[in-house]
């Protein structure tokens, strides 16, 4: 009886040891082409190793091409039309504007466009800070977005602000955009809503309007800053684990002001005539954004997007492309 109480004894310490530690054997092996497999080892002999993957079966791999070799952590995964995925790093963000999707603190990402690079730190959870700026360093601004979270893990809300000015061009400029946002959906689909009200002032000029009979005469006065409430309605659907489609847009109806100067010239008095008449106070704009972005492997992301501006019935377009990493 006693043989036997201490064999039970040792094999339930055995048992609860084996439960206790994480299953090893699982592999996730990233290689350098960005293709990510996970699954188990079968053999290895210095050159290339036999891998049975989760998803295509058995493949041999080439030690040359393989970038890393991980142990398998479940909280590295997240489940996308039932098959598991890496989780998306940059889904709190579309092509201009970002949701309310809480953040956790350290997770931080820069982004490269053709203008200019934006770097943005989660210096604590649900709270981040950002720069932006363009390659010679001016406009600058500073922007910040705090989430607040909800009983419903798939809807949340978020107010910001982007604050700055014409940097070492125009120190005195002022550019101010105050938002808030609610999103509904997690990071791999979802919808945002949001609202905002924009200041923008450049320190410009311009003419009083009135009729003048000298041009040199023609007082000047501090052109008023452009304001307006704007929304934007913006959308993430993430396709398969590297290819994700973004949506985004911005509209709103502006007070662009401004004044038009016409001139005259009268043949028999030999004088000049200005007539300043004020433009329309109000200008209505859209910006339309969608975009692909493509996973680029862990961390790391290209982001091709075709913008249009449209305004008094004028569409420009603008191609751009942005690249992500995180930090």
């Amino acid at each position: 009886m006693k043989h036997l109480f201490s064999t039970l004894l040792l094999l339930f310490a055995f048992i609860s040891i084996s439960f206790a530690q994480p299953d090893n054997n699982k592999k996730v092996v990233l290689l350098t082409n960005g293709n990510e497999y996970t699954g188990t080892i079968i053999s290895d002999d210095g050159r290339e190793m036999l891998f049975e993957t989760e998803t295509v079966g058995k493949i041999y791999i080439k030690k040359t091409d393989v970038k890393s070799i991980t142990n398998y952590q479940a909280d590295d995964f997240v489940i996308l039309d039932n098959e598991k995925v890496k989780p998306n790093p940059f889904g709190t963000r579309y092509a201009f504007t970002t949701n309310a999707l809480p953040i956790k603190k350290k997770e931080n990402y820069y982004m490269i466009n053709l203008w200019g690079p934006e770097c943005h730190f989660a210096v604590a959870d649900n709270f981040n800070l950002g720069v932006m700026t363009t390659w010679i360093g001016s406009p600058f601004a500073i922007a910040a977005k705090y989430s607040f979270q909800t009983k419903n893990p798939k809807l949340n809300f978020s107010i910001g602000e982007i604050a700055g000015n014409g940097g070492y061009i125009d120190p005195f400029s002022l550019i101010s955009l105050s938002f808030g946002n609610v999103t509904f959906g997690d990071r791999d689909r979802n919808i945002t809503l949001g609202i905002g009200y924009g200041y923008f002032d450049f320190n410009q000029r311009e003419s009083v309007p009135g009729t003048y009979y000298n041009t040199y005469s023609v007082p000047r006065r501090d052109k008023p800053a452009t304001t307006g409430l704007l929304g934007s309605f913006a959308a993430n659907f993430r396709v398969n684990d590297r290819v994700s489609f973004i949506f985004d847009s911005m509209f709103g109806n502006i007070s662009t002001g401004g004044t038009t100067e016409l001139y005259t010239y009268d043949y028999l008095l030999s004088t000049y005539t200005t007539i300043v008449t004020p433009r329309e106070a109000k200008t209505p704009i859209v910006i339309i954004m969608p975009a692909f972005r493509v996973s680029q492997g862990p961390g790391r992301a290209v982001q091709l997007c075709l913008a249009g501006i449209s305004s008094k019935n004028n569409t420009i377009p603008i191609p751009f492309v942005t690249w992500y990493r995180t930090l």
